[in-house]
């Protein structure tokens, strides 16, 4: 098998693959928005924040799917990747939709990383989060069903990598 079924909520070793998939996903974005110029919203959220931006991020993705796992019955009794997909991707939305809203309500001045979120949410293009989140979502619910159709070791591999790269991409310059 190729792809594994990833809706068991209940298994930690899917956890674990979720959480790795979601390293990967987010260290290979970081070798795109970090060729940004230093100016650009995103550039200044990795280049404040750091480490603490990628594991908001990770952890993001994680929820993300986790809150699909539950909702995923709901929708249908058998698997489906494509349909599982769709939901992390709503459930996702409705996060980003939400959290804005949330964000929008503070006042930014009592925490630093809800003004670089207000930044986001305030820019023109604030729009285009909601696709690069879906990408990233998407990507992160096939990585993860990748890797659970292999060993586990696989998955270890893959994060250690992942997080020895993450070291070195964190700190790219435009």
């Amino acid at each position: 098998m190729l792809l594994g079924d990833i809706r068991n909520y209940e298994d930690v070793r899917l956890l674990f693959v979720i959480g790795v998939a979601a390293c990967v996903v987010d260290t290979a974005g970081l070798f795109v928005w970090k060729r940004y110029p230093a100016e650009v919203t995103i550039s200044k959220w990795y280049d404040k924040f750091g480490l603490v931006a990628y594991m908001v991020d990770v952890a993001s993705m994680v929820v993300g799917i986790l809150i699909a796992q539950h909702v995923y019955p709901l929708v249908s009794k058998s698997w489906n990747l494509v349909l599982f997909s769709l939901v992390a991707v709503a459930v996702q939305q409705a996060h980003d939709i939400l959290f804005s809203k949330f964000i929008m309500s503070t006042s930014g001045e009592t925490n630093d990383v809800f003004a670089i979120l207000r930044e986001y949410v305030t820019h023109p293009n604030a729009w285009m989060i909601l696709i690069a989140d879906a990408v990233y979502m998407l990507l992160t619910v096939l990585i993860a069903s990748a890797l659970y159709a292999q060993k586990t070791w696989v998955s270890f591999h893959v994060l250690m990598l992942t997080l020895y790269v993450t070291g070195y991409a964190l700190y790219i310059r435009a």
